[in-house]
């Protein structure tokens, strides 16, 4: 079911931007039963590896994106459930990974466990990475991350102690990836490998431009937002499994791009799963008469907001300022609605 609204101040009615900080509320949870994230079907129980389990929190509702916590002293075990609409295991493990390595408190981490496949209980697929660091100083002495899928979910591990290196915090991932209480059925995920650099780097031709408003532009922009971005109208809409790192950086995110594509990549901002994707626009490629444009989308667990469409590829800088300027539409990627907003201001007709 499809809902359409018009609203004149988007911006302010809708998330803050990528850079701010989202304040998590706490969730009502029994301290003596398991916590069941109601959209995956996923068990948290409350002890996990010897340590009690001290609160989950929630991102983003209605449980779009959790956190709970398991902590005993310098003990810290972290599993976070969010639901994945932009990229894939490898480049959320690759953040997950950055994350690590960019931590003061780390100092220069070793990465004594190689990233490695890890499978899903009760798959026979090797869907999820782990990996495990030993910190240059202290407090910590051991760090360890893994990512595993669950359907449209990702459900990731960080776990760090002042006993033990890289080895034996792995190693402490693995026992909690087992006693979870995951579902009876698991969906069918690829086979994930570390993600590998590009061959070669983006080329950005000039500062890109906002192509003037257009309301059918950005109406069909939120219809066909979330969809892989492959420039050909007649390509079938599959999902993206094959990203490399491109060289481009910006703070707190990373640029990857899929099948070698040159004029489409995804930023991923921070960890969680968010990130900013642009390519050619579905305008350009449906209306052959018209010049080529770009579809800027920012992705959130829940909704994917449409910024104004740009007259060439934008570099990861300008798409950071981009996403904090005002959005000329919105499409909700969660629950049995799909509700298309689009600005007023891109009625205008286009000139």
């Amino acid at each position: 079911m499809i809902r359409t609204i018009c609203l004149g101040l988007l911006a302010a009615i809708l998330v803050a931007p990528a850079s701010a900080q989202v304040k998590p509320r706490v969730l009502p949870v029994s301290a003596d039963a398991p916590f069941v994230h109601a959209n995956s079907g996923l068990t948290l129980p409350v002890a996990l590896v010897g340590l009690p389990r001290t609160q989950v929190r929630e991102f983003q509702a209605p449980e779009l994106d959790v956190v709970a916590n398991w902590i005993r002293g310098d003990d810290e075990l972290s599993v976070y459930v969010y639901r994945s609409t932009a990229g894939s295991v490898p480049i959320w493990f690759d953040r997950a990974a950055w994350a690590v390595t960019s931590r003061e408190v780390y100092g220069t981490p070793t990465l004594t466990v190689p990233i490695t496949p890890i499978a899903v209980p009760g798959s026979a697929v090797a869907s999820g990475l782990i990996a495990g660091w030993t910190p240059s100083k202290g407090p910590y002495a051991g760090t360890a991350a893994a990512i595993l899928p669950l359907g449209e979910w990702l459900v990731k591990f960080r776990y760090s102690s002042t006993r033990g290196d890289g080895h034996t915090a792995a190693a402490v991932v693995r026992s909690a990836i087992a006693a979870l209480g995951w579902p009876a059925t698991i969906p069918a995920a690829p086979a994930a490998q570390p993600i590998a650099a590009c061959p070669d780097a983006l080329r950005f031709r000039g500062k890109a431009k906002a192509v003037a408003p257009d309301f059918a532009a950005s109406m069909l922009g939120a219809m066909l937002a979330g969809m892989p971005r492959t420039g050909k109208a007649a390509d079938p809409v599959q999902p993206v499994r094959e990203w490399c790192r491109d060289a481009a950086t910006v703070p707190m995110g990373g640029v990857y791009r899929a099948g070698g594509q040159t004029d489409a990549y995804l930023l991923a901002l921070s960890d969680s799963g968010r990130g900013m994707s642009v390519g050619p626009s579905a305008t350009g490629i449906l209306n052959k008469s018209s010049k080529p444009s770009w579809g800027v989308e920012l992705v959130t667990p829940g909704t994917t907001l449409i910024y104004p469409q740009q007259d060439r590829l934008p570099s990861p800088d300008q798409m950071l300022a981009i996403a904090n300027g005002t959005p000329t539409g919105s499409v909700t990627t969660w629950g049995k609605t799909r509700e298309i907003t689009v600005s007023t201001e891109s009625l205008t007709p286009k000139k």
